[in-house]
């Protein structure tokens, strides 16, 4: 075996729902993979958070699974990366949370939209991230609601990470966030890719939050002592900064140059445009690509995947209820719920809007 077939590279995905690990060979082949559900939490009505410590635990677990029962050779492992969904993290100097993550769901900052209008201006935003101002999606509102909700904890707080920038920070003791999720932050200058300075001061957010930005091929540091001991993985594997999870599947899916298009879906839902231009349509979303010169445009709906989640934890006890004194046993119950069914039978439909 020469040495670049003996090598394998590790993808790590934090989802809304759950966190991915999968090992492949240099040839694209999956060679090892686990998955990890967890919670997300609704404190109240119209929030979503979710514990950033159930990330990094359902990561240790899934490195185990690969290289426990699964026997992958952990010293193999060229290079590592991270992706992930939208959540805002506050940590402190350690990284250790000081709050729990606001999900992309959270619809709480409608007050801090309303105050971003007022001293920073919508067209002002728009013409510099090439993105509308808006709840849950973006972390500018988040961050402005723990400003004026938890000024304490802001004092505290040595810098804002979103979910890949956590576990790259366990992984490797040093504090990132990749471009193209930095281009949904509503912070980021679209044409640089850089904070936008204004946004930054207008918006009254404290610069030393902000972590430093990295091209998603980045390689951001390396793994350390103390997690190859939690996780496995051998000291000194190099960890890239990664990408958001859209962007990334999207990739995943061959839409790598100027006018492909994919759908991706997962908790979400988003039709994917690889343009030389962002489109400054407020409908859409607009990060960088992984890949120089092209950018993201996202179309997107916010359930998808998590629809059927919700049915199954709201109704599949039922349904499993039902096969059981049917005397059938069923492991997957939204494929049950739709087997032989044509949609709308009986009156049921779902939006998932």
């Amino acid at each position: 075996m020469s040495v670049e077939s003996s090598r394998l590279l590790l993808g790590i995905d934090i989802g809304t729902t759950g966190a991915k690990c999968a090992v492949y060979d240099t040839g694209g082949r999956m060679v090892g993979h686990a998955y990890q559900e967890y919670p997300m939490i609704h404190p109240r009505e119209g929030r979503t958070e979710q514990n950033p410590l159930r990330w990094w635990d359902a990561v240790v677990r899934n490195l185990k699974t690969c290289f426990g029962p699964q026997k992958i050779d952990a010293s193999r492992i060229a290079a590592i990366s991270v992706s992930c969904t939208n959540a805002v993290t506050l940590v402190d100097e350690k990284g250790e949370p000081l709050y729990n993550a606001i999900g992309h769901h959270d619809l709480r900052a409608g007050e801090q939209i309303r105050w971003l209008m007022e001293h920073v201006g919508e067209e002002l935003i728009f013409s510099v991230t090439a993105n509308r101002l808006a709840k849950g999606t973006f972390s500018l509102s988040n961050l402005r609601w723990l400003i004026d909700n938890h000024p304490e904890l802001v004092r505290r707080a040595h810098k804002f990470l979103m979910p890949s920038g956590f576990i790259i920070h366990r992984l490797t003791g040093v504090f990132s966030i990749n471009r193209p999720r930095a281009g949904l932050t509503l912070m980021a200058d679209i044409k640089t890719g850089q904070w936008s300075d204004t946004i930054i001061q207008k918006s009254q957010i404290p610069p030393d939050l902000l972590p430093n930005i990295y091209s998603s091929t980045d390689v951001v540091g390396y793994v350390t002592k103390e997690a190859a001991g939690i996780t496995g993985l051998k000291e000194g594997t190099p960890v890239t900064a990664g990408c958001l999870d859209t962007v990334a599947a999207t990739a995943g899916s061959g839409a790598i140059n100027a006018g492909d298009a994919a759908i991706t879906l997962g908790s979400c839902g988003r039709i994917c445009y690889i343009s030389r231009e962002p489109i400054c349509d407020t409908r859409a979303l607009n990060c960088f690509s992984p890949f120089d010169g092209l950018y993201t445009v996202i179309l997107s709906t916010d359930n998808a995947g998590i629809s059927m989640r919700w049915f199954r934890d709201i109704f599949g006890g039922a349904v499993e209820e039902k096969a059981r004194k049917r005397g059938k046993i069923y492991t997957n119950t939204s494929t049950a719920w739709r087997k032989g069914q044509d949609p709308g039978r009986e009156g049921s439909y779902t939006t998932p809007i």
